[in-house]
């Protein structure tokens, strides 16, 4: 395996930036052998001070946010810039971006062993775009079909993954620049975060295959609150211990909370389709 980078934004509220170390220091508990280096890119640097000496932390500023925003200041949009800019920095190698709510509970080589020419990764599959009969999805397709892209109507045919994790192979490197074209031409004309989830998801699949890496990370979206304080009561404890120790403690006690009382399920699909829509994805 060549060199892998995992990448994460953090910039704005506090809590994304506690999310954000959470998730890098399980990215360096689950590394084991992997060759693998953990990227953030954030407005606060002094943030990640505890682990300057073990990750990339990557300065946004004020005007490079609202450039890679784009003009309609679209907040997803920074996401597809970000990974441009790492794909640039590193050209040869592979990359995963997860969302900041996001966190490693097993060796993160495997979903690396998943990425290759052909094959991408996504969080999960949440449902059929042609087929959903959810009332946001319809309404996503009659605002979609009239659009086109490159010339030619837009593909609805695919499935919407969750994209709260994006694996890249370099082969596929090009889908990147396609993604934000994507979103420039289809967001102004709906303006919703599902464009910019869309936009990769259909890509990944014209391109090849998609896998899933649920038994890998995990997103805890549809729990924000109680997970970040959950995980701030971690970090506190982590940073009193040497970082080896540190590190075990991440794997031995990963964070685990009962689901919110008033669901039966984790997530039901209207859930997950007014997650995307309000761009909690």
């Amino acid at each position: 395996m060549g060199r892998v980078h995992v990448v994460t934004q953090a910039y704005g509220l506090e809590e994304v930036r506690t999310q954000a170390l959470y998730l890098a220091w399980s990215a360096l508990a689950w590394r084991g052998d992997a060759p693998l280096d953990v990227h953030v890119y954030t407005d606060a640097p002094e943030a990640f001070g505890a682990l300057a000496d073990w990750i990339d932390v990557r300065r946004l500023s004020a005007p490079e946010i609202r450039a890679w925003r784009g003009p309609l200041d679209f907040v997803h949009r920074l996401k597809a810039e970000m990974v441009r800019d790492v794909v640039h920095r590193y050209p040869e190698d592979k990359l995963l971006y997860l969302d900041a709510d996001v966190f490693f509970t097993a060796p993160a080589a495997a979903i690396f062993e998943r990425i290759g020419p052909g094959r991408s990764v996504l969080h999960e599959r949440e449902l059929s775009v042609p087929a959903s009969n959810a009332a946001q999805i319809r309404k996503f397709r009659r605002h979609l079909a009239p659009l086109r892209f490159r010339g030619a109507p837009i593909d609805l045919t695919r499935d919407m993954w969750n994209a709260g994790a994006v694996g890249l192979d370099p082969s596929v490197f090009p889908v990147v620049d396609e993604w934000i074209e994507f979103i420039d031409t289809v967001y102004p004309h709906y303006k919703r975060g599902l464009v910019e989830q869309y936009g990769i998801c259909h890509l990944l699949q014209r391109e090849g295959s998609v896998s899933p890496c649920t038994s890998e990370v995990f997103h805890y979206w549809f729990q924000k609150d109680e997970y970040v304080g959950a995980i701030r009561a971690a970090l506190e404890q982590l940073a009193a211990l040497p970082l080896d120790d540190a590190l075990a403690t991440v794997r031995a006690h990963p964070i685990s909370l009962p689901p919110p009382t008033q669901r039966k399920h984790r997530t039901t699909l209207w859930d997950r389709v007014r997650a995307v829509i309000t761009g909690q994805h």
